[in-house]
């Protein structure tokens, strides 16, 4: 979870198109990543209510690929389920 944080905090964005009309909202993704590290999908699970903030989530993730898995732990794909904040800035700009 960690690496995903740090791979969210590196990479996030918030949408030019977004901001310009103020939207916020969460996106709630499902995250399937393989041992190697490399991220098989991102798919959207809940919505924000804005397709753009929708679609900027996945694109963080999207084709992305973290560290491998430590020694030792099960070669199967891990399924993971973040909620991202994207919050409007509040200073109208």
């Amino acid at each position: 979870m960690g690496k995903l944080k740090q791979l969210w905090d590196q990479n996030s964005f918030y949408p030019k198109d977004a901001s310009q009309t103020n939207e916020g909202g969460d996106v709630k993704v499902h995250i399937v990543i393989a041992a190697d590290g490399k991220i098989l999908s991102v798919d959207v699970v809940q919505g924000s209510g804005s397709r753009v903030l929708d679609t900027a989530a996945v694109a963080v993730f999207h084709g992305a690929t973290l560290a491998p898995f430590p020694p030792g732990t099960p070669a199967q794909p891990a399924d993971v389920v973040v909620t991202l904040h994207y919050r409007p800035s509040g200073s109208g700009g």
